[in-house]
């Protein structure tokens, strides 16, 4: 989780059937803005806040075998309130 620069948003990535997720929640009325599907078996790493509205999560899919470096498999996807 992670509060968005002005304090009105909060950033929260979660597995939902599955799925990881960016949640967009407002602070004052406890509501989802917006939400984004990453992908199936998708991990955290870091959510980080880009702008007041707009927020990047760090993610990488565990290697179905074998040891791989995290930069082989770490991606970033961005979402943004409306």
């Amino acid at each position: 989780m992670r509060l968005s620069p002005d304090g009105r948003l909060l950033a929260v990535a979660h597995q939902q059937d599955g799925r990881l997720v960016i949640d967009i929640v407002d602070v004052e009325s406890g509501r989802s803005r917006h939400a984004v599907s990453v992908g199936d078996a998708a991990r955290p790493a870091a959510p980080a806040w880009h702008s007041d509205t707009a927020v990047r999560l760090a993610w990488y899919r565990p290697p179905a075998s074998g040891k791989v470096l995290l930069e082989e498999v770490l991606r970033i996807s961005v979402a943004s309130a409306p």
